[in-house]
């Protein structure tokens, strides 16, 4: 019983990160085609504060 609910905890574990994971792709992904006139991982990388505090709203808003 303990090694088996061991094993189904950690199953468990492993999808709830793969479905988060797959979850913040899909929303940058509809971000991306929201805003096209603008390449948000590029002006991150310019150090444009403003995107990246946009985008982690994104990413933690439920």
């Amino acid at each position: 019983m303990g090694l088996a609910s061991i094993g189904l905890a950690f199953l468990r574990l492993v999808l709830s990160i793969s479905f988060a994971v797959l979850g913040l792709y899909v929303a940058s992904w509809v971000l991306g085609k929201l805003t096209k006139g603008i390449n948000e991982w590029e002006e991150i990388s310019k150090g444009n504060n403003a995107v990246a505090i946009y985008m982690a709203g994104i990413f933690l808003s439920p």
